[in-house]
């Protein structure tokens, strides 16, 4: 059975021993900073359907009737503002969780710095594999790596997470600054934004001006 403060107790005298005992302070402050309730306890978010530890976002009544995804005045929990991630990282997030830690020293994809790569194709069906690598520089998911392959001259491409890994696997092994080059010289494309290099100089150091200016 469960006591009023939300303990499981075997027992009636246990729930009154609870009651007697001094009361517990908690450390999550009730309201966030825009003034909604603190979630106390963790749950998936309303939104991305990503975990929200307690703390960490607020919790809200749902409209009301006439939805049959919710009950009328259900409570549910929520990101803060810009803290919930896209359904393509919710998925990768979901699948790491899952694999088996690594026996080996873990690589350090920190040494990555957003940008684009190009690394020697792993299937052997063109000669190299193009990469994009996200690193959200805020919210919740700063210092996350999220890789996209670049294929058939479209944007980023959503690929699985262990084709993923395996890409920054490769961009290390490669090493960092060679694969930014080599998408670079092989595409003629900036290996910070992969905007087109219009002039001998940009090409020559692999950026346009405002990247160079940025890495300086």
């Amino acid at each position: 059975m469960k006591c009023g403060r939300g303990h499981e107790h075997v027992s009636v005298q246990e729930v009154r021993a609870c009651y007697g005992q001094p009361q517990e302070v908690s450390t999550i402050p009730a309201r966030t900073a825009d003034g909604r309730r603190t979630n106390k306890f963790a749950g998936d978010c309303f939104r991305c359907q990503v975990r929200v530890a307690p703390g960490k976002g607020f919790i809200f009544r749902s409209p009301g009737a006439g939805s049959q995804r919710l009950g009328q005045g259900e409570w549910l929990v929520s990101h803060l503002n810009g803290e919930c991630v896209t359904p393509e990282e919710a998925a990768d997030l979901a699948a790491i969780k899952t694999m088996q830690p690594r026996q080996a020293a873990r690589p350090n994809f920190k040494a990555i710095p957003q940008g684009y790569y190009a690394t020697k194709c792993r299937t052997g069906n063109n000669d190299l594999d193009f990469w994009f690598v996200r690193v959200p520089e805020t919210g919740k998911w700063q210092g996350w790596r999220f890789v996209r392959r670049i294929i058939g001259g479209r944007g980023p491409q959503v690929i699985p997470t262990a084709e993923g890994l395996a890409a920054l696997h490769a961009i290390l092994e490669a090493g960092v600054d060679n694969a930014g080059n080599l998408y670079a010289d092989t595409l003629g494309n900036c290996k910070k934004c992969g905007r087109d290099l219009t002039d001998d100089e940009s090409r020559a150091r692999r950026m346009g001006p405002v990247c160079a200016g940025k890495a300086e």
